[in-house]
């Protein structure tokens, strides 16, 4: 994987990150309707032979399902964001850093950016593309990995 391409998934994976929170929003409601909703199933008679759930029991193993479900989900965006983060606490310039976060999350133009700091375009896309190079190793390259080989996710439960 050239340098090139691994700028291109940070950029991309760093422009969701709007995204990712609004997700974690979202399944936070979610649980919290849940919990709710589990407070009020009786509970499960724990002295009886073990068998498959009664159908008094089924909402309750369905809501424990759908709980882990959504924590798993809530996890796979979490990860993303803290690779993101992991990615510009390798930036060594607190500049660079804020460079990268505003043209990549926050999604300003380098034109813009370069307008109010009086600095070429051409230069910022250089320090932005040199920091990055240097930071997307191997080693971070792999644990995006491992956070997009989620089961959870590919199956399309997100």
């Amino acid at each position: 994987m050239t340098s090139d391409d691994r700028i291109k998934i940070f950029k991309d994976v760093a422009r969701d990150y709007s995204k990712y929170l609004d997700h974690i929003r979202g399944i936070d409601e979610k649980l919290e309707v849940l919990r709710i909703k589990m407070e009020n199933v009786h509970s499960i008679n724990l002295e009886k032979e073990p068998s498959l759930p009664t159908f008094k029991e089924r909402p309750l193993v369905e809501m424990i399902e759908r709980k882990t479900l959504l924590e798993k989900q809530k996890q796979y965006y979490l990860d993303l964001i803290e690779w993101v983060r992991t990615v510009l606490d390798q930036m060594e310039s607190p500049a660079v850093k804020a460079l990268i976060w505003m043209t990549y999350v926050q999604r300003k133009s380098l034109t813009a950016i370069s307008d109010e700091l009086l600095i070429s375009k051409d230069n910022l896309y250089k320090i932005r593309r040199k920091y990055l190079r240097k930071a997307l190793s191997d080693e971070i390259m792999d644990r995006l990995d491992e956070i997009q080989d989620n089961p959870v996710i590919e199956s399309g439960a997100v």
